[in-house]
């Protein structure tokens, strides 16, 4: 290309953009959304990963429940056993 084809092109793409009027205050309100929603982001990540230490804490505290039940459970049917055996053992009054 030459210099005056350079300078043609350069002429027209000064043409288009005098056409184009971009609206510049749409632009500034998509920044301010994009900024909002950011934050927003970073809120539900905050309050997500809060939910998961509470979330944590809770399944810890249900498995020491359900040992806790499965303790007491095993404990009172090795004492029902225990005293099973130990009444036969036991001699029996006469009637």
């Amino acid at each position: 290309m030459d210099k005056d084809d350079l300078q043609y092109e350069i002429t027209l793409l000064e043409e288009k953009l005098a056409l184009v009027k971009p609206n510049l205050a749409a632009i500034d309100e998509y920044r301010k959304k994009e900024e909002e929603y950011l934050k927003r982001v970073a809120d539900l990540d905050a309050i997500t990963e809060e939910r998961d230490g509470v979330r944590g804490l809770f399944e810890v505290s249900e498995r020491g429940n359900a040992r806790a039940c499965l303790c007491r459970t095993l404990t009172l049917l090795f004492v029902g056993l225990w005293m099973c055996t130990r009444q036969r053992q036991l001699p029996r009054m006469p009637s």
